[in-house]
C-alpha cells in the first residue's frame, strides 16, 4: 500500500473536516440531513489532530515550546470557540479541542519520562514492565477524568485516544480496535464515522511536507470567528 499523505495533508484534512463540523453546528438545523451529513464528516478531525500530536511528541525540537504554544492557542481560542458555538463568552460546560490536546500531549509526557526514569532504577524486566504499567494506567486514569471533569471535548476518550497513538505507535489495527470500542462505548452514532480517519492515518508516510505551523495554528481561532460573523449575514 502506498503511502501518499504527509504531516502536512493529514493537517489539512483534520482542519478541513473540523470546519465542516462547525459549518454545520453554527448554520443549520439539528434536525436537517446535511447537519448530519457535515457532523459525521467532522468525526474524522480528533483521530487525526490525536495523532499528530503524538507525531509532534517525537519530532518537536522542544516540548516546553510544544506544550506552551498549545496551552496559549487553548486559552485564547475559549472565548471564540463559546461564543461561536454556544453564544457565550464563557462557558464552563463546553472546553475547545486544545485543552484536550493540551492535556494528552501532557498524558505522554509524563508517561514517557515515567518509563525513562523507571528504566534507569529498575533493571529487572518484569518488575520495571509490571510497574511502567501501573503507573502508565494511573496517569491515564488521573488526566482522563481532569479532562472528563473540565469539560474539554472528547472527555476521557480523548486523553485515552492519543495515550492509545503513543503506546501502540504504527499499530494502526490494534489502534482501529481501540477507537471502535471507544465509539461502542460512547454510544453515539456519530462517532462512528471517526474510525474512517485510521484510513488516511495508515496511508501516513511519515514525512513533513510544507512547513505552515502558524497557519495552522491560527486557523482554529479565525475560522470560527469568520463563520460567526458570515451567520450575522444569514
Amino acid at each position: 500500500m502506498k503511502k501518499i499523505f504527509t504531516n502536512y495533508d493529514l493537517k489539512l484534512i483534520a482542519t478541513f473536516t473540523m470546519i465542516l463540523d462547525h459549518l454545520a453546528i453554527i448554520f443549520l438545523p439539528s434536525n436537517s440531513i446535511i447537519y448530519m451529513i457535515l457532523r459525521f464528516i467532522g468525526r474524522i478531525s480528533f483521530p487525526i489532530y490525536a495523532f499528530l500530536i503524538v507525531e509532534g511528541f517525537f519530532h518537536t525540537k522542544s516540548l516546553t515550546k510544544y506544550l506552551s504554544r498549545l496551552i496559549f492557542l487553548a486559552f485564547i481560542s475559549e472565548p471564540i470557540y463559546d461564543y461561536a458555538l454556544y453564544n457565550s463568552y464563557f462557558d464552563l460546560t463546553h472546553q475547545n479541542i486544545f485543552f484536550t490536546l493540551t492535556l494528552g500531549l501532557l498524558t505522554i509526557i509524563l508517561i514517557d519520562k515515567g518509563k525513562n526514569l523507571l528504566s534507569k532504577k529498575i533493571t529487572t524486566k518484569t518488575d520495571n514492565f509490571i510497574i511502567s504499567s501501573f503507573l502508565t494506567i494511573l496517569t491515564l486514569i488521573i488526566l482522563g477524568l481532569a479532562n472528563e471533569l473540565l469539560g474539554n471535548s472528547y472527555g476521557f476518550r480523548g486523553i485515552f485516544l492519543i495515550s492509545s497513538f503513543y503506546l501502540f505507535r504504527h499499530n494502526f489495527y490494534l489502534i482501529a480496535i481501540i477507537l471502535i470500542t471507544s465509539i461502542i462505548l460512547t454510544s453515539s452514532p456519530l462517532e462512528i464515522a471517526s474510525v474512517f480517519s485510521i484510513i488516511f492515518i495508515i496511508l501516513y508516510n511519515g514525512n513533513l511536507g510544507k512547513s505552515k505551523k502558524s497557519f495552522f495554528y491560527s486557523i482554529y481561532p479565525i475560522h470560527l470567528i469568520v463563520l460567526k460573523l458570515l451567520s450575522f449575514l444569514c
